[in-house]
């Protein structure tokens, strides 16, 4: 086997290990939702959410391809597509105004201080059920991959293929 091959076999194994575990991150952050009630805290559980899950198909050494890596299951497909395009390309990565956040200040008076208020439309929880059974269906698939993948892998080198 050509060193090529055998770095691009071994690259994509990782690629998928990375994936499954930004799959954990995912559901860590989104079922970390269910216990906080502090609207800030919050926010930063749903942007860490959704950049956990969309980062393996983003640009880097070894990023997954979006279309197939989309689950066959039609409401799975859209949220993985949602998840990608909307909420982390539009919302949580940019300051689009799409996206939209806002932020507006209030300047000083006699009588209040200075007011600063931001906004943004934030991931619905009422799909975080399902968002946590694409990551676990996600983490599973891109875990069995990369352990078929090792396997042939393995059996081609000791093989001598």
């Amino acid at each position: 086997m050509r060193d090529a091959d055998l770095n691009r076999r071994r690259n994509e194994i990782t690629a998928l290990l990375h994936a499954a575990e930004d799959m954990i991150e995912a559901s860590v952050a989104g079922e970390w939702l269910r216990e906080i009630d502090n609207s800030l805290r919050l926010r930063v559980l749903r942007t860490g959410m959704v950049v956990a899950y969309a980062r393996a198909f983003h640009k880097g050494a070894f990023p997954l391809d979006r279309d197939t890596c989309k689950p066959a299951d039609s409401a799975l497909g859209e949220l993985h597509e949602d998840l990608i395009r909307r909420w982390r390309d539009k919302v949580y990565a940019h300051t689009d105004k799409v996206g939209g956040r806002t932020a507006a200040i209030t300047p000083r008076t006699e009588t209040l201080g200075r007011i600063i208020g931001f906004g943004r439309n934030d991931f619905p929880m009422a799909r975080l059920d399902e968002a946590l059974t694409l990551f676990a269906v996600q983490r599973k698939r891109f875990e069995h991959e990369a352990e078929s993948l090792q396997l042939t892998l393995d059996g081609e080198l000791a093989s001598g293929s």
